[in-house]
């Protein structure tokens, strides 16, 4: 009986990020775009705003592909993800539900919860001093739920606004 092994050193050698030449072990990362005004710093992948300057990644852009089309079939699936969440984080907050709520249905629907770095202007893209002040209340409404009510409202602000409550 012959034994057939496909060669994959083809996908192995061409990386689908710049970032991609890693040591094992270690996080995918991607380049903080220094031609659009970013800093040219290295992220992990997820980031949508950059540590190092804040930089706001895009995700509408065409991604690099391998030959089959997998990175392109996975980031279209990440930007699905992203926009059901969304949608569910302006539902709880027009139904008045904590943010949670929003979190609770995406985990039944993908069987994981959502990443964090994707509560970033769900609400409110472009919020002015209303939103967020109606914003601030819809998150002290809720925040008695939880043990340490201050760091819950401060840690939402942060997530879904960008706002440091403390600095």
């Amino acid at each position: 009986m012959r034994k057939y092994y496909a060669n994959l050193s083809f996908f192995v050698q061409s990386p689908i990020y710049e970032a991609d030449k890693i040591a094992p072990g270690e996080k995918p990362r991607k380049k903080c775009p220094s031609t659009a005004g970013g800093c040219g710093a290295y992220v992990p992948i997820g980031t949508i705003k950059c540590n190092h300057c804040g930089f706001f990644f895009t995700i509408n852009h065409a991604p690099k592909t391998s030959p089959n089309g997998a990175m392109e079939r996975v980031i279209r699936h990440e930007q699905e993800q992203i926009a059901f969440y969304h949608r569910w984080l302006r539902e709880a907050y027009r139904k008045n539900k904590p943010p949670e709520w929003a979190d609770n249905i995406f985990q039944r629907r993908f069987k994981t919860y959502p990443l964090d770095s994707w509560k970033l202007n769900a609400v409110f893209p472009n919020a002015t001093e209303e939103e967020r002040a109606k914003y601030f209340k819809y998150l002290n409404d809720h925040s008695w739920q939880s043990k340490n009510p201050e760091y819950w409202r401060s840690r939402q602000l942060e997530l879904n606004l960008g706002i440091n409550e403390f600095s």
